[in-house]
């Protein structure tokens, strides 16, 4: 999977950290979670596999901390602006 830039972005998380990727996203300051929503593209060899094994493997690096709720959808607006997609 590949970080990819998005229309609704705001913000890019670790821009100047070079040990780091770059993460383009959008920040919802208006909400009290303070959500971070960001944008990854497959390639065609893991859309593919997806579409026959139906799993997606996530990690976090949580450096020792609590983990944080987190929210994975394929619209955009499920988790900007709240809506439901068709």
């Amino acid at each position: 999977m590949k970080i990819k830039e998005f229309k609704q972005q705001t913000d890019v998380i670790a821009k100047n950290q070079p040990q780091y990727e770059p993460l383009p996203c959008h920040i919802d300051r208006e909400d009290d979670w303070r959500p971070v929503t960001s944008c990854w593209s497959l390639s065609f060899k893991e859309r593919i596999k997806l579409l026959f094994v139906g799993r997606v493997y996530f990690q976090l690096c949580t450096f020792g901390g609590k983990v944080q709720p987190q929210k994975a959808s394929t619209c955009i607006d499920d988790l900007i602006r709240k809506n439901k997609c068709q």
